[in-house]
């Protein structure tokens, strides 16, 4: 089940960025009060949620191209990967092909 993105309040964005030293999540630059977004860290689409700790302030140009390849993952089909499925299957990064690997139906599965 995906999860509704919700609105945050002002409040609730400033705190996220002061968090973060008032810096980007990906590349460190400093982030003006009004110049910056909010992003999901694991996208509603791919499980993730609207609690705070998945949520990370980043710059425009950086939330555009996090986006972009996301995008580009959904529409070719692409996976994400846990922390436990990366370490299982040895490979460094968090997205990878459906074909290569298929994630295990159900809740929980043992390793």
């Amino acid at each position: 089940m995906i999860v509704k993105r919700k609105c945050l309040t002002t409040k609730v964005r400033l705190a996220i960025r002061k968090k973060q030293g008032e810096c980007c999540g990906k590349c460190g630059c400093h982030l003006h009060p009004r110049g910056f977004h909010i992003d999901h860290k694991t996208p509603l689409w791919c499980g993730g949620s609207n609690d705070p700790a998945n949520l990370w302030a980043l710059c425009v140009p950086c939330h555009s191209k996090k986006t972009s390849r996301e995008n580009k993952m959904l529409r070719t089909g692409a996976i994400r990967l846990t922390k436990l499925e990366q370490q299982m299957l040895g490979v460094k990064s968090s997205w990878v092909h459906k074909d290569v690997y298929a994630k295990p139906t159900g809740k929980s599965y043992r390793v």
